[in-house]
């Protein structure tokens, strides 16, 4: 596994892991629970992907993996603005799960676009 990969990985299990701590003070709300599960499921995956991507048979794999992590963090935001407009959990833990958000996609976004240019 190549350094940035290292680094990347652990960095989305963190953010799946602060992603799972949010959901899991969610309160008892039915809104809360559609959320819950949606955010949790879309973080979640980006790991889970990444992980996948970084034992591609193929660089055409590897940016397929690494774009369904794009669009699981694409998600993920989504998910995290509304949250926002609902006022479910902290301001500061949100925010800065948005601004977490926004660097993975700027990552991936660059990562993919160096793998297209091989």
């Amino acid at each position: 596994m190549q350094p940035w990969d290292v680094d990347v990985q652990r960095r989305t299990l963190v953010y799946a892991n602060k992603i799972l701590d949010v959901v899991d003070r969610l309160p008892n709300a039915r809104s809360a629970s559609i959320l819950a599960n949606q955010l949790g499921r879309s973080a979640t995956s980006v790991m889970a992907n990444h992980a996948e991507s970084t034992r591609a048979r193929s660089v055409a794999e590897k940016i397929a993996k690494q774009g369904l992590c794009l669009q699981e963090l694409q998600e993920s935001h989504a998910w995290l603005a509304l949250l926002k407009l609902r006022t479910y959990c902290d301001v500061e833990i949100r925010d800065a799960l948005l601004k977490e958000t926004d660097e993975l996609i700027g990552l991936f976004v660059t990562s993919i676009k160096r793998f297209a240019n091989q």
